[in-house]
This record gives C-alpha cells, sequence and structure tokens, in this order.
C-alpha cells in the first residue's frame, strides 16, 4: 500500500482488476462525506440559531432569510469549518496550539472575572452598612494575610438551591404611598423572618396556581408591602443553627453511612469521621438527624431494601444478604417494623 488515504475497498477492486467498480466506490464514498458534512453544517447552524433565540449567543445569528435559512449562523459554521480546514492544510499541529492557548486564556478570564466579582460584592455589602463576619459563607483565605481573622471552607450543597424572585411596581397599587413616605427600603440579604416568608409562600402558591384569584394576588401583595416595611425597621435577625454537626460533619457521617450500609457500624467509628467523642457525637447527630445514629443507619437501608425490592428480579433472601442481615428472617422483622409490612406485602402492592 503506497498510500494510506486511499480506501480499501478501492484497492480490493484495483487489485481484482474492476476498475469501474473502484470508480463505483470512490463515489459512493465522496458521496458518504458529502453527506456527513452536510448533516454536521446544518445541525451547527440550528444549534447557533437556537442558542441566539435563547439569547445565548448574538442576536444577529437568528436572522432568517426569506426562505428561512439562518443566513448569518450558516456563515459563521462555514467560516469555522473552513478554518478547521485551514488547520489541516496549513499546520496542524500550530493550529492545535492556537486553540489550546485560547481555551487556557479563556478559563484564566473565567475565573480572574469570579474574582472581581467576589470582591466587588464584599465591597458593596461593607458600604450598605453591613459586616462580611455576618456572611453564611466564608470564603477561605479571603482576604489573604491578615493576622487574627478566622478562616472558613465552603460546602457544596446537596439540594439545588431554589430562588423566587418578586418584583412589586413602586407606582403600583401593593404598597401605600403614604406609608412609603419618607421610608428608604434598604437592600438586605441573608436575614430570617417567618411572617414574611409566610406571605411569601402564599403569594408564590398563589402566582402558581391557576385557581387563585387576581384579588387574592392583590390582597396578598399589599400585606407583602407593609411585611416589607416592618422588616425594614427592624434588625435583621440571622438564623443559627447551635449543637448539632456542621455541614462537612454531616455531608462526612451520611456519605460514610451510604457506603456501608450492609456493614455493622460502629458509634466510635463515625464519631471519628466527625472528629468528636462518642458521647458528644451521639448527641450532636441526634440534634441534626432527629433520630440516634443506629436508627438512621437502619431506616437508610431500609430505604435502600425499599428500592430494591421494586425490581422483581431481586429475591427477599438476597436483599437481605445485600443491606448485611445474618437471617432473612431478622430482615423481615426490622422491615416489617420500620414500613408495617412484610417485605413480600410491600413489593406486591407496590408491583
Amino acid at each position: 500500500v503506497e498510500d494510506i488515504a486511499v480506501s480499501p475497498f478501492t484497492l480490493v477492486f484495483e487489485h481484482a482488476g474492476l476498475l469501474s467498480a473502484a470508480t463505483v466506490m470512490n463515489a459512493v464514498i465522496l458521496t458518504s462525506v458529502l453527506s456527513a458534512g452536510n448533516s454536521g453544517m446544518y445541525a451547527a447552524t440550528r444549534m447557533l440559531f437556537n442558542m441566539a433565540t435563547a439569547g445565548q449567543a448574538p442576536a444577529i445569528f437568528r436572522r432568517l432569510t426569506h426562505g428561512g435559512v439562518p443566513l448569518y449562523a450558516l456563515l459563521a459554521t462555514t467560516l469555522l469549518a473552513c478554518l478547521c480546514l485551514f488547520s489541516l492544510v496549513y499546520s496542524p499541529k500550530a493550529v492545535y496550539i492556537w486553540l489550546l492557548n485560547f481555551a487556557g486564556m479563556t478559563e484564566f478570564i473565567v475565573w480572574l472575572s469570579v474574582a472581581v466579582s467576589h470582591y466587588r460584592f464584599r465591597q458593596g455589602y461593607v458600604k450598605h452598612g453591613h459586616d462580611t463576619a455576618d456572611l453564611p459563607y466564608k470564603a477561605g483565605l479571603f482576604p489573604f494575610g491578615p493576622a487574627g481573622h478566622a478562616f472558613h471552607g465552603w460546602q457544596r450543597p446537596r439540594v439545588l438551591t431554589q430562588i423566587t424572585c418578586l418584583y412589586i411596581d413602586p407606582n403600583g397599587p401593593f404598597i401605600d404611598r403614604e406609608a412609603l413616605d419618607g421610608i428608604a427600603l434598604k437592600p438586605r440579604l441573608f436575614f430570617d423572618d417567618s411572617g414574611l416568608w409566610h406571605v411569601v409562600g402564599r403569594l408564590k402558591e398563589a402566582a402558581l396556581s391557576c385557581e387563585a384569584s387576581h384579588r387574592y394576588g392583590e390582597a396578598l401583595g399589599v400585606v407583602l408591602g407593609h411585611e416589607l416595611i416592618r422588616v425594614n425597621e427592624e434588625p435583621a435577625r440571622v438564623r443559627v443553627s447551635r449543637g448539632g454537626l456542621s455541614g462537612w460533619q454531616r455531608k462526612a457521617v451520611t456519605d460514610f453511612i451510604e457506603a456501608n450500609l450492609g456493614e455493622v457500624l460502629r458509634l466510635t467509628d463515625l464519631a471519628q469521621l466527625a472528629r468528636l467523642s462518642p458521647f458528644h457525637f451521639a448527641r450532636a447527630f441526634k440534634q441534626s438527624f432527629g433520630v440516634p445514629p443506629h436508627r438512621y443507619h437502619v431506616g437508610r437501608r431500609i430505604a435502600r431494601a425499599k428500592d430494591l425490592l421494586a425490581d422483581p428480579s431481586n429475591s427477599v433472601t438476597g436483599i437481605a444478604r445485600e443491606l448485611g442481615f445474618a437471617e432473612t428472617s431478622s430482615f423481615s422483622a426490622t422491615f416489617r417494623r420500620v414500613t408495617g409490612a412484610s417485605p413480600s406485602d410491600f413489593r406486591r402492592d407496590r408491583i
């Protein structure tokens, strides 16, 4: 073989003396390449068009011709394809280095933007009369250097944060203008007020419900306006949880329990993970989770057993062994004590 770029099918036909078949095979391969290229161009063009429509790309890419073709998106995709072809003709190694450097610089700019945003937020927070010590999130090593300052780590949340945004028109009917006369509503972060949250929760339910009346929503809006005025005149109350396990301790212990559901867990091992004595760990664990460590472990085993029972291919005996029960009878007794039904009855009701 002199040229590895030649199709193996073409080589076979040529060596067999079927020159016309080799030509046909070349045409088939060329057609396949053109079809793949056309499909890629179509997909990339429409993807860029959809991103522009969703506001995730420049608006110019959502412009269409009279025939419904996203011309600018097509031109941008074609230009990028030409650059890829140019990289093969010019110098693949050099173009790869350019792209690698470009990606590295982009990542550097992103993290620099994060740092600048963090710094500017803290400046604005202090400028509005707040103390950075009140922030629930303490960035490690920020600011770096001052002696005598406590540094704190951070915890990745186990549940995604949900945010409800409400906009109240100052000129609308929700807030009494006479009540607002001479009052400047101050921005406030990370505070707790049960009355305000109760009204916001009711307003959120009314906004999501199709059955709530417009008058009911207006009434809640008026109450929310007065609640904001009341909170504005009171000092912020920050909810502090005392006596339980910290975030990293809860995560370390729960992850260890989930990974060892079928094992016999000793209180001393769990306390060592939290860096506490067994006595203090047991008390802090119950305050954080509402149950002692052993009962929590049993509850997680039964929860796992419920998931396994949903699959008919898993036998009750096999599930008992997987979860660390010495006998099927002890597993059935524990399952019945927690759920009020035997494993077989639970499976029958689920299936």
